[in-house]
Formats: C-alpha cells, sequence, structure tokens
C-alpha cells in the first residue's frame, strides 16, 4: 500500500478513537451525531487510492469500522436500551434503519465496486452478525425472518446471496402494496414448503439455479 494512503488512514483511526474516547469521558452521547470531521479524514484517505486496489478495498474495510463501533458503543452505553424502552425482541425487519445506518459504507462499495465486491458483501455480513451479537449480549433478541426457501437452499441466514435478496426485498418489493401483498403470501408458503420438501437434494439443485441467476442480477444493479 502506498505511504501516503496508509499516513492518512492512520490520521483517521487515530481521530476517531479521540472521538469515542472523549465522548466516553464526557458521557454526552449527543457527540455521537457530530463526527463530520472523522467522515473528512477518511475521505482524504479514499482521494490517495486507485479504484479496485488493495488501497481502495482497505479504505472500505476501515471506514466501515468506524461506524461499526459507534453502533456497539450505542449498545454498551445503554443508549439503545434507553431508546428501546421496554422492548427487548426485534425482527430484522424493525432494525433495517439502523442496519442501513451501520453499513452504509460497505453498501456504497457493494454498489459501485465490481472488483472486490463478493468481498464486501461477506464483511456485511460480517458486520450484522456482530451487531446482532452484541444486542444479544446485552439482553436483547433479534429474531430473524423471511427468505425461508433461500436460506434452506444455501444453508444460513446470514449467507450473503440471502442478504442481497433480502435487501431487494427491503428495497423494492416491500415498497409496493401489490409487493407486500406478494411477501405476506410467501412467508405462509415458504415455510410449508421448506418443511416438506428441504431435505430432498431435487429441492435444493432446483432452487439454487433460480436463486443464483436472481442474485447475478440483482447484484448487478446494485443490491
Amino acid at each position: 500500500m502506498n505511504s501516503e494512503y496508509q499516513k492518512r488512514i492512520k490520521l483517521a483511526k487515530e481521530a476517531a478513537n479521540d472521538f469515542f474516547k472523549s465522548i466516553d469521558k464526557t458521557g454526552d452521547m449527543e457527540m455521537l451525531e457530530h463526527h463530520k470531521q472523522i467522515d473528512e479524514m477518511y475521505l482524504k484517505a479514499l482521494d490517495v487510492t486507485g479504484v479496485d486496489t488493495e488501497e481502495e478495498r482497505d479504505f472500505y474495510f476501515q471506514y466501515s469500522t468506524f461506524y461499526e463501533y459507534k453502533a456497539a458503543f450505542i449498545v454498551n452505553r445503554g443508549e439503545f436500551a434507553r431508546l428501546a424502552g421496554d422492548k427487548k425482541t426485534f425482527t430484522t425487519h424493525e432494525l433495517k434503519e439502523v442496519y442501513d445506518a451501520l453499513t452504509m459504507v460497505i453498501d456504497s462499495a457493494i454498489k459501485n465496486n465490481d472488483k472486490y465486491q463478493s468481498d464486501y458483501i461477506r464483511y456485511k455480513e460480517k458486520i450484522i452478525s456482530d451487531f446482532n451479537k452484541t444486542l444479544e449480549e446485552h439482553g436483547f433478541t433479534v429474531k430473524k425472518e423471511g427468505c425461508y426457501i433461500a436460506t434452506a437452499v444455501y444453508g444460513s441466514y446470514d449467507c450473503p446471496q440471502v442478504w442481497v435478496l433480502r435487501s431487494y426485498r427491503d428495497k423494492a418489493i416491500a415498497r409496493h402494496f401489490c409487493g407486500r401483498i406478494f411477501i405476506r403470501a410467501y412467508y405462509f408458503i415458504s415455510p410449508i414448503l421448506v418443511k416438506k420438501f428441504s431435505g430432498s437434494q431435487w429441492f435444493i439443485h432446483l432452487w439454487r439455479g433460480v436463486l443464483d441467476a436472481i442474485v447475478g442480477h440483482l447484484l448487478k444493479q446494485g443490491y
């Protein structure tokens, strides 16, 4: 990696650490929303990277870490519990806005970069998985829902392909009345199909080909 990028990303990370230490010391959680200077320092590091380079890949990981730590900081300092009140169980759909804020940097990388797109998708999976674990460590329950067939086919609710399908569901299908009707029908029928046929290899192979084609198409569209 070029030395100028390393110098700038190091300064950004140090500023981010000082930012969180200052909030920890003062207890002023409102300061969390005032990090424009930190963002600018990270973006200065991006200025000296090339397109689809190791530096650019590292930048998206490093910058995402700032937002990961911010989200964990909110949970660890009790701010999430204060905002949640008595609510202890959340569906992934209810956490969508939280996830969107958490993954905004890596989502940009997924949409705008081809060479390392699979790396970025896997990293997004890790970001959300780690955040869910943080919530659970603080007594919250994250109830995973939907994508029954895709989960059965790919073997994990949190795998990259299922994340792409869920992103399309939330950002496109669920925005329209007919789409929401379709989602309700899918949630009613798909658990029955999965329960009956998920152990059959023909079921897996049939849906794997269909879903792989759909996921590939959605990735090209930026989901």
